[in-house]
């Protein structure tokens, strides 16, 4: 008899409605968790559409503007009375137009790719976000099992099917070693999860500065070749 008045060696009271209960609990976890996790996809997916939806159409509106530049330059050469156009007003103002036009979609193009990624990382920084918290809540529920469930003690055969838990003294007893050896296991996958979601997150800001300085240069490429074109358009006009 141990000095508080237990018997030495007598096997621990098994709790069987409480190991259902905290069963049940785990699977409801694990679909919450799914859940969750679709919930994110679904909304990352959308916003990456209206993201690149919005450049696209500025790409769009870039490539109409050339197309309607072209158009008015052929009416106004069939409008010359010499058939040619004043040459100072199309190199100094047409041209350089159509350059920052082109440069606009150049750099609108690399900000979809750049908004594609970024939202990409954000949907694993989540989707680890969510993992990680569904790690936790089973270490806690594994701790809870281990406490009403632990003293059962394990044949052979059944610490052999848990052996590629690797416990610290090399040995299963009870299922109390097999618990600490999945506590080990799910800290050292939660470990790797943060360490992924930090590395997506330092990617996703790096692109992102580097990529939202173009995005600013193709509103103002824009926005000068619309000036441009309209100064062209009326010297040209003024000059028939």
């Amino acid at each position: 008899m141990s000095p508080n008045g237990e018997q030495s060696g007598e096997p621990k009271s098994v709790n069987l409605d409480s190991g259902r209960a905290l069963l049940g609990d785990v699977l409801e976890t694990q679909n919450s968790h799914l859940g969750n996790l679709h919930k994110i996809l679904d909304q990352s997916f959308r916003a990456a559409e209206n993201h690149a939806a919005f450049y696209e159409k500025l790409v769009l509106f870039d490539v109409g503007t050339i197309a309607l530049s072209l158009t008015f330059l052929g009416q106004l050469i069939a409008r010359a009375p010499s058939g040619h156009i004043p040459r100072h007003p199309f190199l100094w103002y047409l041209c350089p137009a159509w350059f920052l036009l082109l440069l606009s979609i150049y750099f609108c193009a690399h900000r979809i790719i750049a908004v594609n990624n970024i939202i990409t990382n954000q949907v694993r920084q989540m989707s680890n976000s969510v993992s990680g918290n569904h790690l936790n809540r089973l270490r806690s529920l594994i701790a809870s099992l281990s406490r009403t469930v632990g003293g059962v003690s394990l044949s052979g055969d059944q610490a052999q099917q848990f052996r590629h838990l690797q416990p610290t003294d090399g040995s299963y007893q009870t299922l109390e070693d097999v618990f600490t050896g999945l506590n080990t296991a799910l800290m050292g996958a939660l470990n790797q999860e943060t360490e992924d979601t930090g590395k997506f997150l330092a990617d996703s800001i790096r692109q992102d500065k580097r990529t939202s300085i173009l995005a600013r240069l193709a509103f103002a490429s824009t926005t000068i070749a619309l000036i441009l074109i309209c100064i062209f358009a009326v010297q040209s006009i003024l000059g028939l």
